[in-house]
This record gives structure tokens, sequence and C-alpha cells, in this order.
């Protein structure tokens, strides 16, 4: 049977915003509020301070994971540019939403 993950979030750069204001990549998996109050973003061994589209086929593959559709987030910021490179690097293993 086929595995597709029709929710992934991948960030080259954390650089994001919501209704909490600003966010950044803190470090080891950890983003910061412009408030200054931090918390984990990314799962212990995902990234220091993106989630990049390596580390999410490193998983994807562990798991079985054939293909991935890549979702926007405000929370990682736009992500619009990388997105494109990926799918014209990895063509059968993401698409767009």
């Amino acid at each position: 049977m086929k595995k597709i993950d029709s929710h992934l979030h991948v960030a080259e750069i954390i650089a994001g915003y919501c209704r909490r204001g600003e966010l950044r990549a803190a470090g080891n998996g950890m983003a910061e509020w412009g408030s200054g109050e931090t918390f984990r973003l990314l799962p212990e061994g995902y990234g220091d301070t993106s989630f990049t589209a390596e580390a999410a086929l490193a998983i994807m593959d562990r798991h079985q994971v054939e293909k991935a559709v890549l979702m926007q987030g405000s929370m990682y910021g736009f992500q619009n540019r990388y997105h494109y490179e990926i799918m014209k690097k990895y063509p059968d293993r993401f698409c767009p939403s």
C-alpha cells in the first residue's frame, strides 16, 4: 500500500508570523516569539533552525512514505521559492497543495 503525507511543512528558514506576532528560529528546534517566549517547534532530531526537504525525505524513507504534499504555514514564514526548488529537485516525492 502506498503512503502519502497529505500535509507536510518544510522550512528552509523559519521566519514566521501569526496572531502572536513575529516568530524566529532559536536553535535546537526551538522557536521564539517577538515577546521572547520560546517553545519547541521542531521535534528533537528534525532540525536545528530549519526543517529541510532532505530531513523530511529521511523520515519519509524510514516510514515508507512515497510522497508528500507541501503546505504553507504562516508560523514557518513564506516558503514559496523553497517549495518550488524542492519540487524541481524531487518531482516524484513532493507536490504542491
